[in-house]
């Protein structure tokens, strides 16, 4: 189970470690989708939090 805060380990383990959606499911215990679905919305709260600014690339 995944609690407050895991979208923030998942969106790390993604964007700055790079593993993919299995490899994080994997090690997490998750199913892919969780994984789509913490990604994204971590995504939202920075788009929210810092605007424009998480409207880069790497992103």
């Amino acid at each position: 189970m995944i609690n407050v805060g895991s979208n923030r380990v998942i969106f790390e383990l993604r964007r700055i470690a790079g593993l993919s959606y299995k490899q994080i499911a994997i090690q997490l215990g998750i199913s892919d989708e969780t994984v789509k679905t913490q990604v994204s919305l971590a995504l939202k709260v920075l788009r929210t939090k810092f605007g424009a600014l998480f409207t880069l690339p790497f992103l």
